[in-house]
């Protein structure tokens, strides 16, 4: 006696052996969607490997006073990476609205280069829309190199660190 039971029998599938192995389609995809997902690690390195230097120094060095001051550093870094994301993806809004690096997102370019993360956060997001080349090439037409770590004129007495503005940005509240 035989039931219908309404599935349809297959015949029995043997493994072949590159069953298990990814194809290159496949990890192409993978490499590609890693790519994406890490974007916006690009934008906050810089104050993200502050922040682990300070996180370490509060945390290994005996002397309590510095670990009270990198303990303060880890605070204030910890807001530094949430405004340099936000410029990330502010700047990187208006490079997609424009479609280039003409008028409104040059400008915005521009007065995100002053600083090494704000740079940084700027370069990222013109890779991400990809114009990355060429934000890369007018920052450093701008004279900017990988080695101005500092805000502009900042051992000068104009230096930003005693402006409210820099605070401001370095906290998020533009």
């Amino acid at each position: 006696m035989v039931i219908e039971t309404g599935f349809r029998r297959s015949a029995p599938s043997t493994p072949s052996p590159r069953r298990w192995a990814p194809s290159p389609d496949t990890d192409r995809r993978f490499l590609s969607s890693l790519s994406h997902q890490t974007r916006g690690l690009r934008a906050i390195w810089p104050p993200l490997v502050l922040l682990v230097m300070a996180l370490s120094v509060a945390v290994f060095v005996p002397v309590w006073p510095l670990r009270l001051l990198a303990a303060l550093g880890v605070l204030v870094l910890s807001f530094d990476i949430r405004a340099r994301f936000m410029d990330y993806r502010r700047i990187r809004a208006r490079i997609a609205r424009s479609g280039a690096l003409i008028g409104a997102a040059r400008t915005q370019l521009k007065s995100s280069s002053t600083s090494w993360c704000t740079r940084r956060a700027a370069i990222a997001a013109a890779y991400a829309e990809g114009v990355g080349h060429e934000a890369h090439a007018l920052v450093k037409q701008w004279g900017y190199r990988p080695w101005h770590v500092f805000p502009d004129g900042a051992f000068t007495t104009h230096s930003p660190f005693l402006r409210i503005s820099f605070w401001k940005r370095v906290l998020g509240h533009r």
